[in-house]
C-alpha cells in the first residue's frame, strides 16, 4: 500500500509506495519505478539526480531499461545500475544498451580528474578532454596499459576505421588495430 500521501511536485504528482513510486506528470501518463530500479533510483538521489521517468521500463532478452529525463537505469544479469549526467551522453552517443557497449556492469567511479563506467563490452569515460568509449581490441590494449591512469592517459577520441582496421587517440599516443589483428601503440 501507499507509504505516504500523494505529493504535488513541480512537474507531477508523486505517490510513494512500500516498494516503489508512481509519477503522474501534469502532461502525460502515470509511470511506476519499482523493484531494483526503484532502489537504484533512490540510491543516486531520485528526482534530483535522474529527473522524472520518461515512460515504463522496456525489456529485452538481455535485460530491462527505464529512461528518465537525466539518465537511465538498467537491470541485467550483472545487476542494476544507473547511467547519468555527462556519462549518459557518452553512452547514448555509442548506442546505449543496444549499442556495442551493452548494459552497464557497474556504476560510474571517479578516476583521477574524470569518471569511468564499465559496460558488458567496453568502458565509457568522462574527462576534461572528452566524452569517449573504448571497446574491443583497442579497449583490451588500453586497459592492459593501465587505462586513464596508465602511460596513454585519457582517450581523446572514439575509435575510427583506418586502413581496414581501427585506431583510437589518447592524450599520449594512439592505439592502432591492423587488418591482420596486430595491435601497435605509437
Amino acid at each position: 500500500g501507499p507509504a505516504s500521501l500523494a505529493q504535488v511536485a513541480p512537474k507531477a504528482v508523486v505517490q510513494e509506495f512500500q516498494r516503489g513510486t508512481v509519477f503522474v506528470p501534469f502532461t502525460g501518463r502515470a509511470t511506476a519505478v519499482s523493484g531494483a530500479m526503484y532502489e537504484e533510483f533512490m540510491r543516486v538521489g531520485s528526482r534530483l539526480a535522474l529527473g522524472y521517468p520518461s515512460g515504463p521500463a522496456s525489456t529485452s532478452a538481455a535485460g530491462a531499461v527505464q529512461r528518465f529525463q537525466l539518465g537511465s537505469i538498467s537491470t541485467s544479469p550483472a545487476g542494476t545500475f544507473s547511467v547519468r549526467g555527462a556519462m549518459r551522453i557518452a553512452y547514448d552517443n555509442s548506442g546505449a544498451h543496444s549499442g556495442p557497449l551493452g548494459f552497464p556492469i557497474g556504476n560510474e567511479v571517479a578516476s583521477g580528474n574524470g569518471v569511468v563506467q564499465h559496460f558488458q563490452r567496453g568502458t565509457a569515460y568522462v574527462s576534461p578532454f572528452s566524452l569517449t568509449v573504448t571497446r574491443g581490441a583497442l579497449h583490451r590494449e588500453y586497459t592492459s596499459r593501465g587505462g586513464p591512469n596508465g602511460s596513454l592517459g585519457w582517450p581523446v577520441s572514439n575509435d575510427v576505421s583506418a586502413n581496414g582496421g581501427a585506431l583510437q587517440k589518447f592524450q599520449n599516443g594512439t592505439i592502432h588495430l591492423y587488418a591482420d589483428g596486430a595491435v601497435a601503440v605509437r
